[in-house]
């Protein structure tokens, strides 16, 4: 009867011990998260650049265990026939063109010393189309850039694009212009209306 005792009592200590165990190393669980969660936030999160130069080079710093040091491997220099590699190429946008019911207007633009009765080789055109406005009317300003092969250089020419205000724009000068000046009379009917 009292080894039964002992052993209910052995038990019972081993189980609460047991318990503190677990209560510990769950606690210690909970602040290793958190250290990691900080630890990316510093390197990952928003203005990670000032938190780098804590660094040394580029590691965390962990603590050491003097009865385990860490083992060190060492590298090895693997040799990789060469291969040719496929470049993606990049997906651009691809603008949608403007209704084909738009008047178009069309200019044409030659390569200084060029024009249609050149005896060069002509190779190509690049089309540019931009939206204008006329008072009350839109219309397509349709550049087109004529390509020729230049027997000289052996290789390509083209005609110089007009400088325009928004060079990857789609929009031309009178449209935009347009466009400011009605923002302006609205912000000034709206500011005059608050008052």
């Amino acid at each position: 009867m009292i080894e039964t005792q002992d052993l209910l009592l052995e038990n019972q200590i081993l189980k609460q011990e047991l318990r503190q165990v677990k209560e510990t190393s769950q606690s210690e669980i909970t602040y290793l998260k958190y250290q990691l969660d900080q630890l990316k936030r510093r390197g990952f999160g928003a203005k990670s650049e000032r938190f780098l130069s804590m660094l040394n080079a580029g590691q965390l710093a962990l603590p050491i265990d003097d009865e385990n040091p860490p083992v060190v491997e060492k590298e090895e220099t693997v040799t990789v026939e060469a291969h040719d590699r496929k470049k993606k190429k990049k997906n651009h946008p691809i603008r949608k063109p403007f209704p084909v019911d738009l008047p178009r207007e069309v200019e044409k633009i030659y390569p200084a010393g060029f024009d249609e009765n050149s005896e060069e080789k002509l190779i190509g055109e690049e089309v540019t189309e931009i939206l204008e406005e006329i008072p009350g009317k839109f219309y397509v300003r349709q550049i087109i850039r004529y390509k020729f092969a230049n027997k000289e250089t052996g290789g390509g020419v083209i005609g110089e694009l007009p400088s325009r205000v928004n060079e990857k724009g789609m929009f031309g000068e009178s449209l935009l212009t347009r466009i400011i000046i009605d923002s302006i009379i609205s912000n000034q009917h709206s500011a005059h209306n608050n008052q």
